[in-house]
């Protein structure tokens, strides 16, 4: 018999209350989950899987069938450990990949597979190797490849170093094996030499053509293929080494997600221009027929906006639409339609939208002072207990002064010249809206409780 895992119970009245609510609305709170992904395929069926800890990290899968109203726990081989992400490649057909471990404190890479719609899932054949599958990516005609680190070296002392790891399959997933892939220097010739490295993202336009994203000591490095991941070639050598995920839309068209930034490009990942909302972070992507789209900023990055962000002309122009979402970081998105996405993340919250995000829920634009090189923005913008600012001061401090509705100082304090990232504690303050003046320039934020 099936069990049915209840995670939020709404009456029809309350239901329909959350039916009306503009922008974004709760469907779950389990606390103990972070979710790693989710995936609708329609606007009422969809998956979420994602990770809970009690004395271990233990992964967990959850299903619904009406739109996130009720949902159903789904049955996970035991040796799951931690799933990093989710893929489908049709209704039936999809994949799960991150670690298993053994009992023990070793951990092997794992890929799992559905064929009927995630109802089950099972291991396919594939190399045991020590180490962790972090993305994957599926080209078409039955080729998807898997990327991550095995574990090359184990220290007396504890530690390990690490290496990249490639997997390919040509037959929809039933088997898989390892590419010996050589990462090469922006020369073409000297190998690239990885002391702690791993493929954190990889995104496939065809079989033969790819990109990926490597950490390396915590920046990130771009490397493109043309030869079905034998041959990795270092590139983009002026863009900013933050990256964090790669979608690619079609016609020529990528996208990556960076902290502060997200990246388009229209020229098949010859160049790039920065054409996210100012300082916000982005790493996971999903789109309704190329055109209109979300992203969310994950959870490798701890500065910057993480905010939901919203295209509506395949990711040339971005807004922030995130309007019922209040510190709660997401790490994964689901758009269905033009109106309908879910999103989950953090806490175990699970969100969804049926007029596409909301109005537009934009921090204050980043606008110049008079004095050529000063800047200055504010977010999360409404926030909860802490605000953080990013500015560019010249050679002289300046004075930041908040004050309330009637103009009543509330707190005051000098940043330092030459400083650009400061951090304010506003626990203490009473909800309600207030003005940030910095020189010659205010802000309006809001306190929410």
């Amino acid at each position: 018999m099936k069990t049915t895992f209840i995670l939020l119970i709404l009456s029809l009245v309350s239901a329909n209350k959350a039916i009306a609510q503009t922008g974004w609305f709760p469907l779950t709170d389990t606390s103990s989950i972070k979710w790693q992904s989710i995936h609708f395929f329609d606007e009422q069926n969809g998956i979420a899987f994602g990770n809970k800890f009690s004395d271990h990290w233990t992964a967990t899968a959850i299903s619904t069938q009406n739109g996130g109203l009720d949902w159903e726990t789904i049955p996970l081989p035991d040796s799951l450990f931690f799933s990093q992400r989710m893929l489908f490649t049709s209704r039936d057909t999809g994949f799960v990949v991150g670690d298993q471990h053994d009992g023990s404190k070793e951990y092997y890479t794992a890929i799992y597979r559905t064929v009927d719609g995630g109802k089950t899932w099972v291991k396919p054949i594939q190399p045991i190797i020590r180490g962790i599958i972090r993305n994957i990516s599926s080209c078409g005609n039955g080729v998807l490849y898997a990327g991550g680190y095995y574990v090359a070296e184990a220290f007396p002392n504890g530690g390990n170093r690490i290496n990249y790891l490639l997997l390919k399959t040509s037959d929809y997933g039933e088997s898989w094996s390892a590419i010996n892939a050589q990462f090469y220097d922006y020369n073409r010739i000297d190998t690239f030499s990885p002391k702690k490295d791993e493929i954190y993202s990889i995104c496939f336009r065809d079989s033969l053509n790819g990109l990926a994203i490597t950490l390396y000591d915590g920046y990130s490095l771009y490397f493109q293929t043309t030869d079905g991941g034998q041959n990795w070639y270092r590139k983009y050598e002026s863009l900013r080494q933050s990256g964090v995920g790669l979608h690619y839309l079609g016609e020529d068209i990528w996208l990556m997600g960076a902290k502060f930034a997200i990246y388009r490009s229209t020229d098949n990942a010859v160049s790039w221009s920065a054409v996210g909302f100012p300082y916000s972070n982005a790493e996971s992507f999903s789109f309704f027929n190329g055109s209109f789209g979300m992203s969310v900023p994950g959870y490798r990055m701890f500065q910057g906006n993480e905010r939901i962000q919203r295209t509506y002309d395949s990711g040339k122009t971005w807004e922030i639409a995130d309007y019922g979402i209040i510190q709660d970081k997401m790490g994964a998105i689901s758009v269905v339609s033009s109106t309908v996405a879910y999103c989950a993340g953090v806490r175990g919250m699970i969100y969804k939208t049926i007029d596409g995000g909301g109005p537009a829920n934009n921090p204050t634009d980043v606008v110049e002072f008079t004095d050529k090189g000063k800047s200055f923005a504010v977010f999360p913008n409404p926030t909860i207990s802490t605000l953080q600012l990013i500015y560019q001061l010249s050679n002289q401090e300046e004075r930041l002064i908040v004050s309330d509705l009637l103009g009543k100082v509330v707190l005051s304090t000098t940043l330092p010249a030459e400083t650009t990232e400061a951090t304010l504690n506003l626990s203490e303050l009473p909800a309600g809206t207030y003005f940030c003046r910095l020189g010659g320039e205010v802000r309006v934020m809001v306190v929410a409780r």
